[in-house]
């Protein structure tokens, strides 16, 4: 797909959030029925799941991409959506790390957090954002953020100890408007197909971070439990074995526990 004719690519040197420019745009009318990314070169109140604060300096990619969406095809682009965003950002950080000593350490944090040798590079947030009127189509709104030219320092401290950058991690800077690129792409792309096919399945479960390991996860409803991650089911749900029972954790929970890995 070419993007330029099918995307509008906005370019900010800063800005508040541009998940929350987005969601201005569209509760304001003004993108109309095509997809519209926006792309900071920093942020000043960068968002994260669950409204935390999201770090988002100078040199890495802050982005988001707004996607209109028909209000009878929701649920089926609904369906599997997470994993489907997951795997597109993992692809696109395994082909820059591709031929690196963090080439095999590059892993997907179950749905769509990667990761790096265990810390976090790339993080994604998926909102449904309807207009201001009932007739109003949906839009599925996809926030990136990707810590790529970054120096940890320049993260606050509770975030330092498990963050990375591509830049730390390869040694040398990526070029931003590539990475940009990159990431439309994959994500159009996820966009643009509904539920899960199981070869996607397949290459999120071989890819899946935590995978044999002792696994802390959040529920919904804020209580916690423990057991081995045991890889994906055929919905792309995370499995757990706790004491030898199945358990498989409702959507909107949270894989709690990283594992630090050594090159």
């Amino acid at each position: 797909m070419a993007l330029g004719s099918r995307v509008l690519v906005v370019h900010f040197e800063e800005i508040d959030s541009t998940s929350m420019h987005a969601r201005r745009e569209i509760a304001a009318n003004r993108l109309g029925d095509a997809p519209a990314a926006f792309v900071a070169a920093c942020q000043t109140a960068g968002v994260g799941r669950f409204g935390r604060s999201w770090s988002s300096p100078e040199g890495g990619l802050w982005m988001t991409l707004a996607w209109p969406c028909v209000e009878t095809e929701l649920a089926a682009r609904l369906d599997g959506l997470g994993l489907r965003v997951g795997m597109a950002c993992l692809r696109v950080v395994q082909s820059v790390c591709a031929g690196s000593i963090a080439d095999r350490h590059v892993r997907l944090k179950w749905p769509n957090d990667v990761l790096v040798h265990g810390r976090k590079a790339l993080g994604v947030l998926t909102e449904i954002v309807r207009g201001p009127e009932p007739s109003c189509r949906p839009w599925i709104v996809v926030g990136v953020g990707i810590n790529a030219n970054i120096e940890l320092g320049q993260l606050p401290e509770p975030a330092r100890s498990h963050a990375t950058s591509l830049k730390g991690e390869l040694g040398r800077p990526v070029e931003l408007g590539a990475l940009e690129q990159d990431v439309l792409r994959e994500l159009a792309a996820a966009l643009s197909v509904s539920g899960l096919s199981p070869e996607l399945i397949r290459e999120a479960a071989a890819n899946l971070h935590g995978r044999g390991r002792d696994t802390l996860v959040s529920l919904p409803d804020g209580t916690r439990v423990s057991g081995v991650l045991t890889g994906l089911n055929d919905h792309g749900m995370a499995v757990l074995n706790i004491d030898g029972r199945v358990f498989v954790p409702p959507l909107g929970s949270v894989i709690m526990t990283d594992h630090p890995e050594k090159a």
